[in-house]
């Protein structure tokens, strides 16, 4: 079965626009221009940021959201439980990361988003 298209993939398709084009022209008037978004955008590519999720990954190799439901599936990146756009002191925190697979972290950016 296939998935079914997003409005934004819609909308870039209609402009005839990539993802990574979409996503520069993001960064470019979005995270560039929020002081939020931006100063989230220097935490995760600071060399402390990528140690920690490093070492994160490496202790918690699986999914935790897959894991608490009782299946296995190797988790891929390391969220912020609480959103560190918002509170960027908890950054470094190692309580408030959660080892997540693509699907899952998907799912929570999308809730965040939402609010």
């Amino acid at each position: 079965m296939q998935k079914p298209v997003t409005h934004d993939q819609r909308l870039r398709e209609a402009r005839g626009e990539t993802r990574a084009t979409a996503d520069r022209l993001y960064d470019r008037t979005r995270r560039r221009t929020d002081p939020h978004l931006k100063r989230a955008a220097t935490i995760r590519g600071s060399a402390r940021w990528k140690s920690l999720r490093a070492k994160k990954r490496r202790h918690n190799p699986l999914c935790e959201d897959h894991e608490a439901r009782g299946k296995t599936v190797v988790a891929t990146g390391v969220d912020h439980v609480k959103a560190l756009e918002m509170l960027p002191h908890l950054a470094y925190v190692w309580s408030n990361l959660k080892s997540l697979c693509d699907p899952c972290h998907a799912k929570m950016s999308a809730a965040e988003r939402r609010g």
